[in-house]
This record gives C-alpha cells, structure tokens and sequence, in this order.
C-alpha cells in the first residue's frame, strides 16, 4: 500500500501540454463515456486519457468528476477482466488501498467528537502492548509523523501479496522489528502500521469492530452501499474489476481480484469501493451539512508538510494536500496489489474527481511513470471540466 503523490520526474508538465498529449485515443481499447453531459471536446480529453493508461499497465479504468450544479461525468475504459471479453462498467468496484486511510481517520475524528478520546492522547493509552511508542500520539499517527517502525514495508509491496492471516499483535512484532525510525514529531513519513494502530484505537475506544463502527457512523449515513471493509466483512458477491500483478518470484501474473486475505493491509488499506460512494465521500467533506458530522477542515486545519518534492506538500488527518494544475487539492491515492486509485476534492469549487484502475499484471509496468500519468489525468479533470 502507498499513497499516490508524484508528478512526472523533475517538475509537472503544464497543462496545456498535458491536454494536448491526451487528444489522440489509443487503438484497439475498449472505451465507453458512459456519462460525459459536457462538451464534446471536454469528453474527448478525457476519454482519450482514461484511454491511455492503458500505456502504463491498466488493464481498465473508471473516472468520475462531479461538479456542485451539474450532471456528474462517468467513463470508462479497457476491460473489467484479463481475458477482455467484457468493457469496463462504472459500477464495478475496486480495492481502494490507502484511500482507506480517510475513513480510519473519520472514525478516529468522530471518537474524539464523541470524547471518546483526544488526538493529543498517548498511543499507550489505548494500545499498552506497544511498548515502542514512548511519547507517540494519536495525532502524531494520524499525520505519519510517529517515526514509529513500519512493519508493512518489510512486504514486497509490489509483486507479492503477504500470504496468511495477519493478528495485530503479528503487525506490531512486525513494527518492532523494523524499529522505530525517528522522535516523534520530528519528520514526516508515510507509515502504514501507524495507521493499523489507529484501528486498533477505533476497536477500543468505541467497544466494536472497526467494520461495525464505519458502517454505521460513516457508509450507512452517506449511502456507501457498495463500500466494505475488506479484512473484515463479506465481499465476495461484489461486482469487482480484476487486478493482476506479475511475480517475479514465480515469474507468472498473478490474479489478485479476491484475495484469501486482507488482514495485512488493516485500516491502513483494506476497503474495496466503486467510483459512485467514493463521489458520496468526498462530497460529504464539503457538504454544507454532512450526515457524518465532519468537514474538510476537521482533516486539514492541522495539516503538516511533507518535505516532498513532488505534488504532495502537505498531509492532515488522513488527507494529503496536492498542488495540481495550479490549485490545492485535497484527498488520497491508493496502490495495493493489482489496483492504483486517486480520489480528491477542490475546497474552493467542491469539484470532486475519483480515479479507479485496475492493473494487467505486465512484466514492464513502470509503476512511477503510471502514477504521473493519473495525476497528470487529474488535473485535466479539474481544469477541463466546467467550473
């Protein structure tokens, strides 16, 4: 799991570059705008770039823009399944990665909304067996500023999914082994088990299972039907675009649209959703009134910047601050096996784009050259999409 932040190497290509690169389609991909009330020049930019990230390894796409006033645009492109016999379909759901990171932090906001807990609460306070989290708090979690060990990256985070099931105490041995990796608080970095720790604070403050207390205080309310939490609910009759990766242990592609397992990813990244509820997400969040209770501003007004040179300058409680085309942006990428997805929102024009790919499992996929290329595809949306 990691987030989905790089522009291309070096600096970002302007925009008028960027639309002009998109207006020729790609032959021989099946492309449908499944919902584009713009303007046919409008539709054929962005159709064109779903197209082609077919370049970088998608095996199919769906991209969803909504607008405050008017019809949201819905397309697609490639296929739902390698043997592409059957188009890309808006409905179809993906395995979101790290997007899931926004919902663990909306939970862990609403506990301490509810006083539950306060974000300035020690770690030891809720989860005492982590006996390497002297002076880390919650918000320090919440901000990938704990310098706590970071267990996940111990897995190969590209070409093999961890096998068997994964307790939390197996994620913090995993933790400690890595070793703390710096004060907290004195730098950022990304880090996936601080992540995992705040779900365990969501089972303990509350008294239910991370799966039990979303559903109710977040999907339920927001009408995220098709959303699950993937280590933790039955999703097995959903209708899934398949993901596939290429082993290079066994030097075959690997099909990794149902996985026995997702303990390993946990609140840092196992929910499976489709473009429509992840629209309903991040309206909520600039919602004048939100059946969730939060805002925007309850994931950002605390923000802390990255020290990245790239598009992600700054990170809140659970949402990354981008600077795109020109504006600030703020949401999450996601890459777990198979599937990369960006999802973010305009604060000042409460334009939303979704981005949901699935990946065909070559050999060459060059997974940086693919995160640029959506970025790239992202901006286009919020620029060529009407105001």
């Amino acid at each position: 799991m990691t987030y989905l932040h790089r522009c291309f190497p070096g600096k970002c290509a302007s925009l008028a570059l960027v639309v002009a690169a998109l207006l020729t389609p790609l032959p021989g991909s099946a492309s449908a705008a499944t919902a584009c009330p713009q303007s046919a020049q409008v539709c054929s930019h962005l159709q064109s770039g779903l197209a082609d990230l077919s370049r970088y390894g998608v095996l199919g796409a769906v991209l969803a823009i909504d607008t405050p006033g008017r019809r949201a645009i819905t397309i697609t492109s490639g296929y739902s399944n390698a043997g592409q016999a059957a188009p890309m379909e808006v409905s179809r759901a993906f395995q979101v990665g790290s997007q899931s990171k926004m919902f663990t932090a909306a939970a862990i906001l609403l506990l301490a909304k509810d006083g539950r807990l306060t974000l300035d609460d020690p770690v030891a306070r809720f989860i005492p067996e982590a006996s390497d989290t002297e002076g880390v708090t919650i918000r320090h979690l919440l901000t990938h500023t704990s310098g706590v060990g970071d267990g996940i990256d111990l897995f190969d985070s590209i070409s093999e999914r961890p096998r068997g099931h994964y307790r939390f105490d197996d994620l913090l041995l995993l933790s400690r082994t890595y070793g703390r990796q710096f004060a907290p608080g004195a730098q950022w970095k990304y880090n996936n088990t601080g992540y995992d720790m705040l779900g365990r604070i969501i089972e303990v403050a509350s008294g239910q299972s991370r799966s039990v207390f979303l559903r109710r205080r977040v999907l339920v309310p927001l009408g995220m039907h098709e959303t699950f939490i993937g280590s933790e609910e039955d999703w097995s009759g959903v209708s899934v675009a398949s993901g596939y990766v290429w082993s290079e242990k066994s030097e075959r592609v690997i099909d990794m649209t149902r996985p026995a397992d997702l303990t390993w990813a946990a609140a840092a990244g196992d929910m499976v959703s489709n473009a429509a509820d992840m629209l309903k997400w991040m309206s909520s969040l600039v919602a004048e009134r939100s059946p969730v209770s939060l805002s925007l501003v309850d994931f950002t007004a605390t923000a802390v910047p990255t020290g990245l040179q790239d598009s992600m300058v700054e990170y809140g409680n659970g949402l990354g601050g981008f600077s795109i085309a020109g504006r600030r942006v703020w949401g999450h990428g996601g890459f777990i096996h198979g599937y990369i997805s960006f999802s973010a929102v305009d604060p000042k024009t409460h334009k939303q784009v979704v981005l949901l790919a699935s990946l065909a499992g070559q050999k060459s996929t060059e997974y940086a050259a693919l995160k640029g290329a959506m970025l790239t595809l992202v901006a286009t949306s919020f620029e060529t999409s009407p105001r």
